[in-house]
C-alpha cells in the first residue's frame, strides 16, 4: 500500500509517499482504504496504525481498530507517541 505522508513524527521519509508490503491476512489487510489520517508506526518490520481525529484543534488517536478491540476514549497525539516510543525500546 502507498500511504501519502503529511507528518513525519519520529525517523524520516524521502519523498510525499510511504510504500508499506504486508500480506492480506486472515482478518483482511494490514491498512484500511481511507482518506482520513492515520497514525503509521513502524519498527522491526511489524507495522501498527491508528486513526487520528482533530478535536477542537488538538489531534487525537483512536484506540479503537475494526471492531474487535475495546472500546477506549481517544488519546492525545503526544500522548500515544509517548506510548509507541517505549514500547520500540
Amino acid at each position: 500500500m502507498e500511504v501519502k505522508v503529511d507528518h513525519v513524527y519520529r525517523g524520516a521519509v524521502q519523498g510525499g509517499t510511504r510504500q508499506f508490503t504486508s500480506r492480506i491476512g486472515e482478518w483482511g489487510p494490514s491498512f484500511p482504504v481511507t482518506e482520513q489520517q492515520v497514525l503509521v508506526s513502524e519498527a522491526a518490520g511489524s507495522v501498527s496504525w491508528w486513526f487520528v481525529r482533530e478535536r477542537e484543534g488538538k489531534l487525537y488517536v483512536e484506540r479503537k481498530r475494526a471492531g474487535y478491540e475495546v472500546d477506549s476514549p481517544p488519546v492525545p497525539l503526544a500522548d500515544m507517541l509517548a506510548l509507541i516510543d517505549g514500547s520500540t525500546r
